[in-house]
């Protein structure tokens, strides 16, 4: 009986020799995507400066507000479905004034989207995130100063939109 046990135990080792025994490994792989907003200004008025004479922008004879003139074309796009808001500024708000002294010129509007924009109106409006390009005008308004000083008469408008 010993022999036997001897026997077995060691064709138990001799086939344990030749077991394969199956390596394992795993791994994670984290899969993540990132969706951001954008919003763009498109159109011909985009980051656009426009010098204009005074006889292209003053009222005529008894007219209390000048011809409008257009700024190009102005829109948003945007991969944000919804609303956007948008902002209007104004480092002079919404009036010309020398470069240098500081004087007024006039004050002036903006018109777009069917909107007059002023200092005291339409500043703020919300409209869709992709909206078509659309002419944007300027407009003096009146009180025009006679005999203006020579030299360069400016106001720098920032329009912001924000996506909701």
């Amino acid at each position: 009986m010993k022999k036997l046990s001897v026997l077995i135990s060691a064709l138990l080792l001799f086939s344990s020799a030749f077991t394969l025994n199956a390596a394992q490994d795993s791994t994670v792989i984290d899969l993540n995507v990132t969706f951001v907003d954008y919003v763009n200004f498109i159109g011909s008025a985009v980051g656009a400066s426009k010098y204009y004479t005074i006889d292209e922008i003053k009222p005529v004879g008894t007219n209390r507000r000048g011809p409008s003139v257009s700024l190009g074309r102005l829109g948003i796009e945007s991969n944000s479905v919804g609303d956007c808001d948008v902002e209007f500024s104004t480092k002079n708000n919404f009036r010309l004034r020398h470069t240098v002294s500081n004087r007024r010129l006039t004050n002036y509007r903006l018109r777009w989207k069917g909107k007059n924009i002023t200092r005291r109106r339409n500043k703020q409006m919300t409209l869709p995130c992709n909206t078509n390009a659309q002419r944007i005008q300027f407009q003096a308004t009146g009180n025009f100063r006679n005999n203006p000083q020579a030299g360069l008469y400016q106001d720098i408008v920032t329009i912001t939109v924000t996506t909701q």
